[in-house]
């Protein structure tokens, strides 16, 4: 009898404990869960880039700002030609006798010519101001861009965005515009070599010499 009752415990231990033991770790651990990572991630790198820096310095912005300057002479000596012409036209109309039959022909010719400036004026600027703002927006997209390429390259994790310039003749700005500019310092402290700019501005460069193209203002009539 002894006999026969261990070997029902032993068969009741062999059965249950480890049905037991298995229940016990599914309620342990959810069906599901993640394994815990084997190794823990390093700390985030994290660099700063000053935007408005690279934009002055690269080789393309200075390429452009001279064809702009250029542009900008060609529109003033489009203008002056206009106002030359309504001048001329002025001087003609001081010049005739007001019950000349050609009197009121000037007056007309004079106010056709000043609206045509008017409305050349108007079109001019508006077409100025939307080339200059996507000249604008292409330049700090080839920039942002330039700046993941050197971050991934260093394998930085995060680049912020450096807004300091250095502020001269502080004595000539208003205080509360001071204040503002001071107190609208994102970075106050970094070490050189966390600071992209000019590493950015020599890749930006190299692929500028490279494309050996810029955007070009299209004339205007």
């Amino acid at each position: 009898m002894r006999f026969g009752r261990l070997n029902r415990l032993s068969l009741f231990v062999a059965i249950v404990c480890p049905l037991i033991f298995a229940v016990g770790q599914s309620l342990a651990a959810p069906a599901g869960a993640p394994a815990p990572a084997s190794v823990p991630p390093g700390p985030t790198r994290v660099a700063i880039a000053n935007p408005s820096r690279i934009f002055d310095q690269m080789k393309e912005t200075k390429v452009l700002r001279d064809k702009l300057e250029v542009r900008h002479k060609e529109l003033q000596a489009k203008e002056q030609e206009q106002r030359n012409t309504i001048d001329a036209l002025l001087k003609r109309k001081s010049e005739t006798n007001p019950n000349h039959p050609s009197y009121n022909e000037i007056l007309e010719a004079i106010d056709n010519a000043k609206g045509q400036l008017q409305v050349w004026g108007v079109t001019a600027k508006a077409s100025i101001e939307r080339e200059q703002k996507l000249m604008l927006k292409n330049l700090y997209d080839k920039i942002e861009k330039a700046i993941g390429d050197v971050a991934q390259k260093q394998g930085i994790d995060l680049v912020m965005t450096d807004g300091r310039q250095e502020l001269l003749n502080v004595e000539e700005i208003p205080a509360e515009e001071l204040r503002r500019a001071l107190n609208g310092r994102i970075i106050l402290y970094s070490v050189k070599s966390v600071d992209l700019t000019e590493q950015v501005i020599l890749l930006l460069d190299e692929q500028y010499t490279k494309s050996g193209s810029v955007a070009t203002p299209a004339p205007i009539h």
